[in-house]
């Protein structure tokens, strides 16, 4: 599946843990949902390089939890919105480390 570009608002929250989060609309949340769980995509906002994050069901929506250092790098600032871009990935969050896939190939028992 090609990235699913669009526009959203930094939400802040009052708890301990998780202070912001970035809110994916429902037509755009239910391309991704499969089951239960939260699915790992592919991040990008304002055309920076892509970073592996989830889909979190929270409250009856699916959210992605921004942290610190995500607002800070992204600029991001809280009732200004941004462009940011999602898509499946194709690994689920277990990309495998190249060392082990060469092992494989060489070793029919592994």
């Amino acid at each position: 599946m090609a990235p699913v570009t669009f526009n959203v608002l930094l939400e802040p929250l009052d708890e301990k843990m998780v202070h912001h989060l970035i809110v994916v609309p429902d037509k755009i949340a239910a391309h991704f949902i499969k089951g239960k769980g939260a699915p790992r995509i592919f991040c990008s906002i304002k055309g920076n390089p892509e970073f592996p994050c989830a889909l979190n069901p929270r409250h009856g929506r699916y959210v992605i939890i921004a942290s610190k250092q995500l607002i800070r790098q992204n600029k991001l600032h809280v009732d200004i919105p941004f462009e940011i871009s999602i898509r499946h990935d194709p690994e689920n969050g277990l990309a495998r480390p190249e060392e082990l896939n060469e092992v494989l190939e060489q070793d029919p028992a592994a």
